[in-house]
């Protein structure tokens, strides 16, 4: 115990302050004459300790951050409460080379608690050495900065993922323009070629590449939740089955994947990124949670719910619906993530008319069964998509803004071809000077959402005031965000994403077009 008392009876140690003090032994020289007033009482923790790793003396607030009891923390090393114990060495060592080394200030160190658990902790102090300048010990105020750390991890963290998003966000819109080259001109070559021929068969497979490319954008941008949402008729079948590949690539190969799939169509009328989305939210959950592998089950099958169904569904309206279940053999539910990905998973399935359940035993595994309102309001929107066929409109006079040359090449031919007469402009400005000197009323407006110095709203805004009786299109590779910033994905304003196909932009123009 000689450590103890060549640091306890120092002579130039200051006299011991009520523990929870400012400055409590720790604030350098001590004050004579009270020239100075009290500190304000503050809760901090401190501590001695000797040269040799002693803990001579902690208040309660030290000792508790640490989870000791304070007499517990003096049979401690201060080597043993570091989580890498050559750091301790490292400050000793330093502060004995350098005897004019007197203040301890803002020194980050990493601490261990008595269970092991990690404590950030901000050290504040001084060295303490004898008369003739030799090292002696510290004492220190400790703030604990663990929660502060955490915080600011996981500000980092959504800093990172919301760049990512932007970055996707670009990446899609530059993609989606491409992609809608591609796409449109296989279509213009598949018109040309006779059906089966090997040209026609070449046209296809680029048509084919280009509609699987555009998923791969889809896929990308709900890991960022930026897709824009789309409601369309789906079938989840076909839907997991064009996923499999990707959550085999999420979940690893130590983990087994398995879809069974119904036998039957699963229709529901969803956005087929929102899918995507549940998919990898519930792959990602079951795959934290099988860190030594295990298996992993996707399940597709239709339901009813009838006034007799148990009380897990009773609180669905009688009808048809779809079912999503996604099983694994994992530890169980459980954390913060898990938790915040079933809250926007419940939020699409009610978002559908349906719900979400979950079962979960802690080392059996987890099951979410994730339902949509399916089959029967379904079906009535699949009558007029298997029957729709290629859109002849009634000619109209189209104005078509676009500042990306190549795309505003071909979706003028494509609108040609439909037989309309097609106005081009590259941006704003030269859109309202054709809109002046056209010789009839444009019936149309067909523009790009993002463009520089003038963009489609605005430009919208300028043309109805001249021709009130316009329609309007809008289209952009850009994601939700930044479209809903420029305010056209409002109730009832017509929309279409790139990539799309000649068939899908005859209808959509068909559709402005007889707006009433």
């Amino acid at each position: 115990m000689s450590a103890h008392r060549s640091i306890a009876n120092h002579s130039t140690t200051p006299a011991r302050k009520e523990p929870g003090r400012a400055g409590a032994g720790v604030s350098g020289p001590a004050q004579t004459g009270g020239s100075k007033p009290a500190r304000a009482a503050i809760p901090e923790a401190t501590c001695r300790i000797s040269a040799e790793g002693a803990v001579v003396e902690a208040d309660s607030a030290f000792a508790g951050m640490l989870g000791f009891t304070r007499e517990e923390l003096l049979e401690v090393n201060a080597r043993d409460l570091y989580r890498d114990p050559v750091e301790w060495q490292k400050l000793v060592d330093r502060y004995r080379r350098d005897p004019r080394l007197e203040r301890v200030s803002a020194l980050q160190a990493e601490l261990r608690r008595r269970d092991g658990r990690p404590v950030h902790a901000l050290l504040n102090g001084r060295a303490v050495r004898d008369a003739r300048g030799r090292l002696e010990g510290f004492e220190v105020v400790a703030e604990d900065c663990t929660e502060k750390r955490e915080l600011a991890a996981k500000l980092l963290q959504a800093q990172k993922m919301e760049a990512m998003g932007r970055l996707a966000g670009g990446v899609a819109h530059d993609f989606n323009n491409l992609l809608t080259v591609i796409k449109g001109y296989s279509d213009l070559l598949m018109q040309e070629a006779a059906p089966g021929s090997p040209a026609w068969r070449a046209a296809q497979q680029i048509n084919l590449a280009a509609d699987r490319a555009s998923f791969l954008t889809t896929e990308l941008l709900a890991f960022s939740r930026q897709q824009v949402v789309q409601p369309r008729l789906l079938d989840l079948n076909r839907v997991v089955a064009d996923t499999q590949k990707m959550l085999a690539r999420l979940i690893g190969e130590d983990i087994e994947l398995e879809a069974r799939l119904s036998e039957s169509p699963v229709m529901v009328e969803l956005d087929p990124g929102q899918i995507t989305q549940v998919l990898l939210n519930l792959a990602a959950n079951s795959r934290d949670a099988m860190p030594r592998g295990g298996k992993l089950a996707i399940e597709t099958s239709n339901f009813e719910v009838t006034e007799t169904t148990g009380p897990s569904k009773a609180t669905l309206p009688s009808g048809r619906y779809a079912l999503l279940s996604v099983s694994d053999t994992g530890c169980g539910m459980e954390g913060e993530g898990t938790k915040s990905s079933l809250a926007a998973i419940q939020a699409i399935a009610k978002q559908s008319g349906g719900d979400v359940w979950v079962t979960s035993e802690k080392g059996r595994g987890t099951t979410f069964a994730v339902c949509f309102a399916g089959a029967e309001q379904s079906c009535r929107a699949e009558a007029p998509q298997e029957a729709r066929k290629p859109v002849r409109s009634a000619p109209a006079r189209i104005l078509l803004v676009e500042d990306e040359a190549r795309v505003r090449e071909l979706i003028g031919a494509l609108l040609r071809r439909q037989g309309h007469t097609v106005l081009e402009a590259a941006d704003g400005r030269e859109a309202l000077e054709a809109a002046e000197h056209s010789e009839t009323p444009v019936q149309l407006l067909m523009t790009d959402v993002v463009m520089p110095e003038m963009n489609g709203r605005d430009l919208a805004k300028n043309l109805l005031s001249i021709n009130p009786n316009i329609k309007r299109l809008f289209m952009s590779g850009y994601t939700a965000n930044v479209i809903a910033h420029h305010g056209v994905l409002d109730q009832g304003v017509h929309f279409i994403q790139k990539p799309f196909s000649m068939k899908d932009l005859a209808a959509k123009a068909r559709e402005a077009l007889d707006k009433e």
